[in-house]
């Protein structure tokens, strides 16, 4: 089975910025295994698909990664 690997290269700020957000489109999601549902019983006998509740039924989620810049002790704080 194959798998993806995303890599972000972190480097010191350039300028007076502190923080940065880095947002990462199109992941599979974990929970559904990119299915977007799970089946559930319709209460007679049959089966229904159920949207999962992470990805919203798309499969795929979105991710915010935040870094924030400073000494290390305003960071252990």
């Amino acid at each position: 089975m194959s798998e993806e690997c995303r890599m972000i290269k972190v480097s010191g700020p350039h300028g007076k910025y502190r923080t940065e957000r880095l947002l990462i489109h199109g992941l599979k999601c974990g929970y559904c295994q990119g299915n977007g549902w799970f089946w559930k019983d319709d209460g007679f006998g049959g089966s229904v698909k159920d949207p999962c509740p992470l990805c919203k039924g798309s499969g795929s989620v979105d991710a915010a990664v935040a870094i924030t810049y400073g000494t290390p002790e305003e960071l252990r704080k």
